[in-house]
């Protein structure tokens, strides 16, 4: 009995029966057709491509602000390579007047258990970071917390209102060793890619060849001159940016060497105090058994001013502090 009535409605459905069949028509459900008129002469706003703002361009047709996409997927196994600009007319963050306050800020941001600050480097106009977060939010949250601290002491000291970060922080997500490894060279030695150091230039062939004669000699003051030009006998760690954690990584070749100089330890404790120790596994990867170098010269091309003249040369191994 069961299969002759399943074979009826089979039948009723195959000749369209049913009850939607046997409803009167006028009953009927009819897809509703939108009427609204269309007008050919309104053409903005909606889903389209190239809609919104456009973005501003320099000169040399760059954007001038940060592109507002998507960031790429930040986790806690891969460190973030992030950059901090100010806006123009600010003193430089450098000097004696904001150095000590951008410091602090980037210490008390440093504070939460989802992001860290591992290195950094203070710039004229810009901040480098090498942090570490638990996914993008954990990022957006603790930049926010730097970003809003160096604003609120910048305007303090300098009794000024108004916007001091320039514009949203750039990130870059560090995936493969080689990357941290390049970050970190670029981070922890960028004064020597800026103007800070221009005033040594001329002395570099001078403090190379002191760095080659007295690498192990602690201390500048009664060393007696090097071989030639009559430059000081200093130790490795005098070379470093001060404005940075250099003197705090683990990985020089010069640190590592026999009765080589130790860094002072006022100097170590002030950075540790900033910094926080690294917990990913590949910071450890990209420099165990393979430190950084003093003695590497950087590729002359991505200095500022290569295209002043300097675009034959490199830049020699110094460091310091010209404020």
């Amino acid at each position: 009995m069961a299969r002759e009535v399943s074979k009826r409605r089979l039948k009723s459905r195959a000749k369209g029966g049913g009850s939607a069949a046997r409803m009167p028509a006028d009953k009927r459900r009819t897809k509703r057709v939108d009427e609204t008129p269309g007008f050919g002469f309104m053409n903005r706003g909606g889903a389209r491509e190239g809609a919104g703002r456009k973005a501003r361009l320099g000169a040399g047709g760059k954007r001038l602000h940060h592109s507002h996409a998507a960031r790429k997927r930040v986790t806690r196994h891969r460190p973030v390579h992030v950059t901090l600009n100010v806006v123009a007319g600010l003193p430089s963050l450098r000097g004696a007047l904001l150095a000590v306050h951008v410091l602090a800020a980037i210490a008390g941001g440093n504070q939460r258990e989802d992001f860290r600050v591992v290195h950094f480097s203070v710039q004229s106009n810009h901040v480098h970071l090498i942090c570490e977060a638990h996914g993008n939010k954990a990022l957006a949250l603790g930049m926010r917390g730097i970003g809003g601290r160096i604003a609120k002491k910048v305007n303090g000291v300098l009794g000024r209102k108004g916007r001091v970060i320039a514009d949203r922080y750039h990130a870059h997500v560090l995936n493969t060793r080689a990357e941290v490894r390049n970050a970190v060279r670029y981070v922890l030695r960028n004064a020597e890619r800026h103007d800070v150091l221009r005033g040594m230039a001329e002395t570099a062939d001078v403090w190379t060849e002191s760095f080659e004669n007295a690498e192990n000699t602690e201390g500048s003051g009664n060393a007696e001159s090097g071989a030639r030009g009559g430059g000081p006998r200093c130790a490795w760690w005098t070379r470093l940016d001060p404005l940075s954690s250099a003197v705090a990584f683990p990985y020089w070749v010069e640190a590592g060497g026999a009765g080589a100089a130790q860094a002072p330890e006022v100097l170590v404790a002030g950075v540790a105090a900033i910094v926080r120790t690294a917990q990913c596994g590949l910071f450890r990867i990209a420099f165990e058994g393979e430190p950084l170098s003093l003695r590497e010269v950087l590729p002359a091309a991505r200095r500022r001013g290569a295209d002043r003249g300097g675009a034959g040369r490199r830049a020699a191994p110094f460091g310091g502090l010209v404020a």
